[in-house]
């Protein structure tokens, strides 16, 4: 656990550029700043046209690093931008042939900010009634736009991705979580009867028909919690749902969310959460989740070390088998299945990674020692995988599970 003194300085200036960045402000920073480590870590957690615009005008800050951040930067806006006008185009077209999916995060998220392609969004996410996958499923190929599964097969599907083959990249979804994800499926039964409960929103001057705000909140909520159970919650998640909080907060039902929290034991965690929000960033806490009491630390040691959904690290990715056992374990009644499930995870895991698997099930070894010798391509790599340090970081994580209160 690290106390703030102890967060390293360049976490701090970080911390302190973000915070003025999401009020549309110009940051300082000490002279001795080590820049180049505030960038990279901007970078890990894709906020970098942010802290470049924060920092502009800093003492100290070289000038050719400057220069490099400058241009990584405009190069993310400008490619934000065209996604944006790609989206929007398209999202014209499906109502104009009568459909119109429920734009989750994405657009929507990126609309809280002073200025919304600084915060890049890498797909849209599309929410849909399974009755119209068909549909619209047509309706993309006929736009121009490719998957890998062409053809919809027989059983149900969570989840299509499209791409237009430059700017664009559509997650079409029939269901907000993976029904059969044993650790968070049944999260989907929270959202019952939302699509009846949509609104429309303008988004640079189109109508986008989204969540209601309680639901999209929770859902945002929801989200964070499913990666935090994976390897790791982002900075950015945390000014998502901070932003939306205070966008939207006259319009929540905040009793809702509370009594959902507490269910589902994310009180702790979702406390945390807005402490990070409230203390380092200056979003201001909704008050029936304000409490000082709680120690938002642990967990902003764990954003920070481990970037967007904690992919900085590939052991701290495979680390996620752990902490997925562990809870689906503690809701199934069952003892989890210890670390060997971090080189060798269940069926439907590995059906949702390696797609044969679904197919042929009997394929199932085959996938683990496909598996296992992805670990042992990358050892002595510049991303080196451990199965040892996986297990690990599993286990390190299953602690701050623990200390949140979503593992007893």
């Amino acid at each position: 656990m690290r106390s703030s003194e102890y967060l390293k300085s360049h976490e701090r200036v970080f911390l302190s550029l973000l915070r003025v960045a999401l009020h549309g402000k110009s940051g300082v920073a000490p002279e001795d700043t080590d820049w180049k480590a505030v960038f990279q870590l901007a970078q890990k957690h894709h906020v970098l046209p942010m802290i470049v615009e924060a920092a502009y005008a800093c003492p100290g800050l070289p000038g050719a690093l400057l220069g490099q951040a400058q241009a990584a930067s405009m190069s993310i806006v400008i490619r934000q931008t065209l996604r944006t006008r790609a989206f929007l185009a398209l999202y014209e077209k499906l109502r104009s042939a009568g459909h119109e999916p429920v734009v989750v995060k994405g657009a929507i998220c990126r609309s809280l900010y002073p200025q919304p392609d600084q915060r890049p969004s890498g797909d849209e996410d599309l929410l849909i009634d399974p009755a119209e996958l068909q549909a619209v499923h047509a309706f993309l190929l006929s736009a121009g736009l490719t998957t890998d599964t062409p053809e919809l097969p027989a059983e149900p599907v969570h989840e299509i991705t499209y791409t237009d083959g430059e700017a664009l990249r559509i997650e079409l979804h029939t269901s907000l979580f993976p029904p059969d994800s044993r650790a968070y499926g049944d999260l989907n039964a929270l959202f019952s009867g939302a699509l009846a409960r949509t609104v429309t929103v303008p988004i640079e001057g189109t109508p986008i028909r989204t969540l209601a705000p309680t639901d999209h909140l929770l859902y945002l909520i929801c989200h964070a919690y499913k990666h935090f159970l994976h390897a790791g919650v982002g900075i950015r998640q945390i000014c998502d749902i901070a932003l939306f909080s205070l966008r939207y907060e006259t319009e929540i039902d905040w009793e809702v969310l509370q009594n959902v929290c507490e269910r589902l034991n994310l009180e702790q965690l979702v406390k945390a959460m807005y402490a990070i929000a409230d203390k380092h960033l200056g979003l201001r806490s909704p008050v029936c989740f304000a409490d000082g009491d709680i120690d938002e630390l642990p967990l902003l040691a764990d954003i920070l070390t481990g970037g967007v959904y904690g992919a900085s690290d590939d052991n701290r990715q495979h680390s996620s088998t752990i902490t997925l056992n562990a809870v689906s374990a503690q809701r199934q009644g069952s003892r989890p299945r210890g670390a060997l499930s971090s080189l060798f995870p269940s069926r439907a895991y590995m059906e949702r990674h390696f797609r044969y698997v679904k197919k042929h099930p009997w394929l199932l070894p085959l996938a683990w020692a496909q598996r296992i010798g992805k670990y042992l391509a990358h050892r002595g790599g510049e991303r080196s995988v451990s199965p040892a340090e996986s297990v690990r970081i599993g286990n390190r994580r299953v602690q701050l599970l623990k200390e949140y209160g979503i593992l007893r």
